[in-house]
């Protein structure tokens, strides 16, 4: 390095180094503002202007001390709040609790009204499966029924008619009516011919309510 330079830039760092160890000297006792830098290189009259003052950093003499009385609050306050919280805190898990069990009830409630619903529609089914049934026996009875007078109107057919008249008496009024009803027009007519006449005229009443019955049971 040359000779000029040394001159030159060995004075400079010292003077850097006292500057910086100045401000650190400064700050350490809260005197480090504007006014203290005044003086030194590193602040020029256009920097005068430019520069804000520093904030004042707190000491042991401008620090604020609470009096017992005034942390005694603070501490009650505290603890007071401490204790809402907890209340809090201790009502949320009540009303938590509280919200499980309602939704366990509906839960429980919902099941039983989808059994319910469950075993109404299986109820409905075998209703109607009963009804079927009991349709289709009773279609079979009347059927069978209806066979059997069908065979016996023959029979009858086949007989005299004095006979016949006889016979058809000694029936019930309805079940005679019926028989009547399956033969033929000409052989019930001469059949009815062979009886008294107040009771060919009841029969003759009951033919015509019981005519339609074998229609309806096919």
């Amino acid at each position: 390095m040359k000779p000029l330079l040394k001159l030159v830039i060995y004075p400079a760092v010292g003077l850097l180094a006292f500057v910086l160890a100045l401000c650190g000297f400064l700050a350490m006792k809260g005197k480090l503002n504007a006014s203290a830098l005044k003086g030194l290189p590193l602040v020029g009259p256009a920097d005068e202007k430019q520069a804000e003052p520093a904030p004042p950093i707190p000491t042991l003499s401008t620090m604020r001390y609470f009096s017992s009385e005034e942390l005694s609050d603070m501490l009650k306050e505290t603890r007071e709040n401490k204790k809402r919280l907890a209340e809090d805190e201790a009502n949320l898990a009540e009303r938590e609790r509280r919200l499980d069990i309602l939704k366990q009830d509906l839960q429980r409630e919902k099941g039983e009204l989808e059994k319910m619903r469950a075993d109404l529609a299986a109820q409905r089914e075998e209703m109607k499966r009963s009804e079927a049934s009991y349709a289709e026996k009773v279609s079979e009875i009347a059927q069978a029924e209806l066979a059997g007078l069908q065979r016996s109107a023959t029979i009858y057919e086949a007989m005299d008619s004095k006979k016949a008249a006889a016979a058809i008496g000694m029936l019930e009024r309805t079940q005679a009516a019926k028989l009547l009803s399956l033969m033929d027009e000409k052989k019930a007519a001469r059949i009815l011919g062979e009886m008294q006449s107040r009771g060919a005229a009841e029969l003759m009443a009951l033919i015509k309510t019981v005519r339609t019955a074998p229609e309806a049971t096919q």
